[in-house]
């Protein structure tokens, strides 16, 4: 006996539904995921930059930087402005951070103040209000800038999620790994990331990246500081310095900063991508910032939890 049209297309709902709802309760599953990793780990990762120190007692005309600053919203004096920047993310509560050296490593002072030059012009006096000061007034602050910016030292800061600017100090770094140790006097209490056991990562694996991609960008239009999270898989295993290759999308700005496995475990870090592709970017394990840190005799800084890779 054939079964009739309307047993088949029930047949069909059923199965349809049954599909929904599975399909439904695996994204929210990944999503109670995503948040978990993302709020574990949000706090242990620091905006990064090498920047400058815009000093009120440099500043001539004082009174005008306030009016920029009214018209704007924003704080310039006595703040940091960020010439080359990245993530880096905290491995020991003792205020030890890794991050990537290309970020950390030397700019020759002409480039740095040509930096900052250009950041002033592009995202500073692009947010002012039109009109809310004279032609005459604007050249006025830019000189002040330009000079407060000449006469001052440039720095290694990491910034934290709740806006606490800190000077970093530079321990060490390998250029041929990529990877910089950065320490400051931390002030609060932050748990570390959490560094995986070693075991093997494969591809097709799921991974996350926390960083602080684009934040020049980010800042000329939204008012809140606040890392990125993005999702992905492992693409391939190399064995070259970038050692893990992914598709948890990383831009300017996630140099330096963590990638995560399904455990919330930390598997690499940060370093590249290819000019004009798509979901290829690449990272070195942590394996090798274990090695390097034991070769610089620091490995007892790895000393607090360690988590198999789930």
């Amino acid at each position: 006996m054939k079964p009739s049209s309307g047993c088949l297309r029930n047949s069909f709902l059923i199965t349809l539904l049954l599909f929904s709802g599975i399909a439904m309760e695996i994204a929210a599953q990944e999503s109670t995921l995503n948040n978990r990793i993302y709020e574990e780990n949000k706090e242990a990762v620091f905006f990064v930059s090498q920047a400058v120190f815009i000093d009120e007692s440099k500043i001539e005309h004082i009174e005008l930087f306030r009016k920029l600053e009214e018209s704007m919203d924003v704080e310039l004096l006595n703040q940091y402005i960020p010439v080359v920047t990245g993530s880096a993310f905290l491995i020991n509560s003792s205020g030890y951070f890794i991050t990537a050296a290309h970020v950390t490593q030397y700019v020759d002072r002409d480039d740095a103040i040509d930096a900052a030059i250009w950041i002033f012009e592009e995202y500073i006096f692009k947010k002012s209000i039109p009109g809310y000061l004279t032609k005459a007034e604007l050249h006025t602050v830019f000189r002040d800038y330009v000079k407060a910016v000449t006469d001052s030292q440039f720095v290694i800061t990491l910034k934290s999620v709740d806006r606490i600017d800190y000077r970093a100090e530079l321990i060490d770094e390998n250029m041929s790994n990529d990877l910089s140790l950065l320490k400051i006097d931390i002030e609060k209490d932050i748990s570390p990331v959490v560094f995986g056991s070693g075991k093997p990562v494969n591809v097709g694996d799921k991974v996350f990246t926390i960083g602080y991609p684009l934040q020049f960008v980010m800042d000329t239009f939204l008012d809140d500081f606040k890392p990125t999270l993005t999702d992905g898989i492992i693409s391939a295993i190399r064995s070259d310095k970038w050692d893990l290759q992914h598709t948890a999308s990383i831009n300017s700005g996630n140099s330096g900063g963590p990638l995560f496995g399904e455990g919330g475990e930390l598997i690499g870090i940060n370093l590249g991508t290819l000019s004009d592709a798509n979901d290829i970017y690449f990272s070195t394990s942590s394996k090798r910032i274990r090695e390097w840190l034991a070769d610089i005799g620091r490995n007892e800084l790895l000393t607090e939890e360690v988590r198999d890779n789930q």
